[in-house]
This record gives structure tokens, sequence and C-alpha cells, in this order.
């Protein structure tokens, strides 16, 4: 069995259609959904290419030392653009339940190491499918500034004060659990 196009199947039984005037609408209707898609693909931002680059940017603006730099989704493209600079990032994963509750313990760590932390997520959809990274950052951090770029969101966050910790001992996942 050979392999074909999608393309070229529908080229031949848009071609076997018949009367011509059949034909034509037919081709006419699927280069119109075609250029609708193609329309959204390029001005909605929902369908953007991440932009890693401004994020970095936006990251390098204020970053002091003892910040810490987490990223989910787009962490290659992040460290290409902070290769020149003194910003050094850790890649987070929430894939799994499993892996969430390990990056728990890594945030719990963190919020005692680090001043103020930047969060940077891309393709949420792919690398926080269960929806846990956010949640669990704000056990531990409280949010002072959010921005949204094209495909990517950056959390600017510092730690909450030690009695505020207290108030999670059950964890992000217990909570999701109940």
């Amino acid at each position: 069995p050979t392999k074909r196009l999608p393309s070229r199947d529908t080229t031949i039984g848009l071609l076997s259609l018949r009367p011509r005037a059949l034909r034509l609408l037919v081709g006419a209707g699927i280069l119109a959904v075609m250029a609708v898609s193609l329309f959204n693909h390029y001005t909605d931002t929902a369908y953007a290419k991440e932009d890693a680059r401004s994020a970095c940017r936006l990251v390098e603006e204020t970053w002091r030392p003892g910040d810490c730099v987490f990223v989910i989704g787009v962490d290659a493209a992040f460290r290409h653009y902070a290769r020149t600079s003194a910003i050094r990032s850790a890649r987070l994963d929430f894939r799994t339940a499993g892996s969430a509750a390990r990056e728990e313990q890594t945030l719990g760590q963190s919020s005692q190491a680090c001043r103020r932390i930047w969060f940077v997520a891309g393709r949420e959809w792919e690398a926080d499918p269960l929806g846990l990274a956010v949640p669990t950052l704000r056990k531990f951090f409280e949010t002072i500034r959010e921005r949204k770029l094209p495909g990517v969101r950056v959390l600017e966050m510092r730690p909450r004060p030690q009695a505020a910790f207290r108030e999670h001992e059950g964890g992000v996942l217990a909570d999701r659990a109940a």
C-alpha cells in the first residue's frame, strides 16, 4: 500500500465531482475554510508562536542576583535567549501528579532560598495538563505581577511569609484529590 497525501486525495475527489459547477462550489468552500483557518492562525494570539525571546527580555529587565527562574513548556528556547546573560533557569515538570509532587518539594525549598522567582510558562496544555503548576507556586509564593506575551505567561512572585506555609500543609495535590 502506498501512502498518499491528503491534499492529493482531496484533489482527486474534487476532480471526480460532476457537474463542473458543483466542483467549483466545493473547491471554493474548501478554500474559504482554509482562508479563515489561516487568518485565525496568524492573528489570534491563542495560536501564536511562543515568544520566549520577549519573556527572557522581560525577566532580564528586573532580574537580580538571588532571583530564581523556573520555566515550563519553553525551557529550551528560554535557555537559548538567556545564554548571554547571568540568568540561569530551572525546568519544572508538571506533566504528571508524581512529578508535580516532586516539584512541590523543589518549590518549597526555593521559597527559602530565592528572594524572588520568575515563572515562565508556555504550551501549558502540554507542560501542565493537570493545571497544578500555578496552584503549587501560589502555595509558596505570592504574585507581584503577571504579564502575558504571545504564547507565554510570565509571573513575578515573592515568597509567602512562613506563617502562610502552615495554611497549605495538605498540599495542592491533596486539595485536588478531595
